[in-house]
């Protein structure tokens, strides 16, 4: 793998985390997320349409590609916030980051596609983390933890999270094809995908577009600088998919975000659980990293 690549990749993870952070933050988290969006789609409108009509447009191929992926993100961050708004940063994150690998691992499973030895470990990890990152503490065991409805956002996030990732492996494939330079390419697709996610957002959390009396307004500074980065991030992620051969290789160094986000989690918010969900969070990785890596014969 490139060194340009596992670069790109790492900074990616950074303002992936910070982006949520920054959501969690202001406890208004529909709201913000829907701003955060509407400023990607009105920063990025005027760009979009001079390179669409007066230079190399995307195709309608590419449009298709981003639209379909546009709706699973939109999904994703439905998911997302509503997950926020019912739970800690801390289980929300690393679990929704995580349970798109585990599932795709059980359909290779079922589809009798086995997972080799190192596999086998990756999942062990995986569920052994996910099974630990409800709790916060490791000398009392609560039941209620995992009957609760943020378990069905993170579900709904990771759906979400399974249908875009897999529409962008093609959709980067057919970007480098394009006369124009990688990263343009990618930043128009990533358009297209923020604008349809906006819509499917909206349509299904409709309070997001008046303010919320039982929450405070979480302004406009922060959820532009949250689009920003979530932008930059989606983009790096694009781009670093068109200059390698080793998708796997990509996927591995992301989850180092999960380690990035529950660790400044801690520091910024002071959730309950540290340890706990630490020691999950690293569980997590060790193991996405895994199947990454060695998960596949």
């Amino acid at each position: 793998m490139p060194n340009t690549a596992i670069t790109i990749i790492l900074i990616s993870t950074l303002l992936h985390a910070s982006w949520n952070l920054m959501v969690r933050r202001k406890r208004s988290e529909i709201q913000f997320v829907f701003r955060m969006l509407l400023a990607i789609v009105a920063i990025g409108l005027i760009p979009m349409i001079i390179f669409e009509f007066f230079l190399a447009p995307l195709g309608a191929r590419l449009w298709i590609l981003s639209a379909i992926s546009g709706i699973f993100c939109g999904l994703y961050f439905t998911g997302l916030a509503k997950g926020y708004e019912n739970s800690d940063f801390t289980f929300i994150y690393p679990i929704a980051r995580a349970l798109p690998v585990l599932f795709i691992a059980v359909a290779d499973v079922i589809l009798g596609r086995w997972p080799t030895s190192p596999g086998w470990l990756g999942l062990s990890l995986i569920v052994m983390g996910c099974l630990l990152a409800p709790q916060t503490s490791f000398r009392v065991f609560q039941k209620n933890r995992y009957a609760n409805r943020a378990f069905g956002w993170v579900l709904l996030a990771a759906m979400g999270t399974i249908g875009y990732s897999l529409t962008d492996k093609i959709g980067a494939t057919e970007l480098a094809t394009l006369p124009l330079n990688r990263p343009l390419s990618a930043a128009r697709y990533t358009y297209v995908f923020f604008v349809v996610a906006l819509i499917v957002y909206s349509f299904l959390t409709p309070a997001s577009r008046r303010r919320c009396t039982n929450s405070p307004s979480p302004g406009w500074l922060l959820p532009l600088t949250a689009g920003l980065l979530n932008w930059a991030s989606y983009l790096m992620v694009i781009f670093a998919l068109q200059i390698t051969n080793q998708v796997s290789y990509v996927v591995a160094f992301r989850q180092f975000s999960i380690v990035i986000g529950v660790f400044l989690a801690f520091i910024i918010f002071k959730e309950p659980g540290a340890m706990v969900r630490m020691t999950a969070s690293l569980l997590i990785t060790s193991g996405l990293i895994l199947i990454a890596l060695w998960g596949a014969c």
